[in-house]
């Protein structure tokens, strides 16, 4: 069948293929229900070679030992990639094992239901992981639902927009994270969560608030008092109190006007997002004095380029040059501002903006490797 190029199986309880099996490299698009994800590794490994949109459901829980992909870079044309979790507790190295094999992928659909893994709660780990191995990639539609208790890290997302819904009984307690909107579109494919067994159909009836806005003192007394479930607070005042240990993430829109002496240290905050441009350099040491465990870091520089270069410099300032220790945010795992000061070339590269940050800061030192990604003026840096 040398000209066939769409295939469509949906079997319920999904088809087992063999890596005996023979490539059809006429083959562009793929909807099928398979029975593992083992399956799916054979798929990738070279038995469609020139396909270009897939769409894949998992129907049963690992049976085999791990069979991974063996041909690199498998999936070259393929763009659309879609995967169906019935349920069948999927972790975070599953998806790490796929996305190699396709590169060149533009849309990306996800939907987890039920998994065991933490980490697909984690915002920003997973967008590092999307960054990594698909840089082409433009729309990414998800949904993940993920048991959960109060002590677990949730942190949002950054460049894809999400919607986050908790759902609780007397024994159990979930997360579900679902991306905007919703539906995406007529053949959105993914599916609302389950509670008991059932469909959710009205998400919102279960939701708590978890990010609220802070104009006055008052409003962070609250925190402790009535907002029991908020994770994030957008602020345009000096904190003045010790944050509930659940607050990870703070977002201030109005510049701060705290000496460093009154300043109240947050150890838990966990995501930093400055909204204003910052006056000078100082003020990256009293941000970091008073959120020092900081692992995601979005700020805004000043547009005068000797300003800005000051900035970039005292961020990323070492204090032990042999083993490379940052004096500020030690922690840090992600940092993102607005590359652009007067008078920058803006047909830079990422490979010239990294070279122009190892030139000019102590990031010469860091001896591990550091992603740089810059779009649309926005610069990304992942340690």
């Amino acid at each position: 069948m040398p000209s066939l190029q769409t295939i469509i199986v949906n079997e319920p309880d999904g088809i087992t293929l063999f890596k005996i099996l023979i490539p059809h490299e006429n083959l562009r698009y793929i909807d099928i229900v398979v029975e593992t994800i083992d399956d799916l590794y054979v798929l990738l490994d070279g038995l469609v070679p020139n396909v270009q949109k897939m769409i894949i459901q998992l129907s049963q829980p690992r049976i085999l030992s791990y069979i991974w992909p063996e041909s690199l870079l498998s999936c070259l044309r393929l763009t659309e990639f879609t995967l169906l979790d019935s349920s069948i507790e999927l972790n975070i190295d599953n998806i790490k094992s796929i996305l190699p094999f396709m590169p060149n992928l533009i849309k990306l659909t996800l939907s987890i239901r039920d998994t065991p893994d933490p980490i697909f709660c984690h915002g920003p780990y997973l967008e590092s992981i999307l960054n990594e191995y698909l840089p082409q990639l433009r729309q990414f539609d998800y949904t993940m639902t993920h048991r959960s208790v109060d002590q677990i890290l949730i942190d949002d997302f950054t460049q894809w927009s999400m919607r986050f819904v908790f759902n609780e009984n007397k024994d159990f307690k979930w997360v579900h994270i679902y991306s905007l909107p919703w539906p995406s579109n007529k053949d959105d494919k993914r599916q609302l969560p389950i509670v008991k067994g059932e469909y959710n159909t009205d998400v919102k009836i279960f939701e708590w608030i978890d990010h609220v806005l802070i104009t006055k003192s008052s409003d962070l007394i609250q925190l402790k008092t009535c907002f029991h479930r908020v994770r994030k607070i957008t602020i345009d005042i000096s904190i003045d109190i010790a944050l509930p240990e659940r607050i990870r993430k703070i977002i201030f829109t109005k510049p701060l006007f705290t000496s460093a002496t009154n300043i109240i240290v947050q150890p838990f905050v966990r995501h930093l997002v400055i909204q204003y441009r910052l006056t000078d350099a100082e003020e990256i040491s009293n941000l970091a004095h008073q959120f020092p465990y900081v692992k995601y870091l979005e700020l805004l520089f000043p547009s005068n380029e000797n300003l800005f270069l000051a900035c970039f410099q005292t961020l990323f300032s070492v204090y032990d040059y042999i083993n490379a220790k940052r004096r500020f945010w030690s922690y840090l795992i992600s940092f993102s501002t607005r590359f652009f000061y007067d008078g920058l070339d803006k047909n830079l590269t990422n490979l010239d903006i990294h070279y122009w940050l190892t030139r000019n800061t102590d990031l010469k030192f860091i001896k591990r490797q550091i992603c740089v990604n810059c779009s649309n003026s926005i610069l990304s840096i992942w340690f």
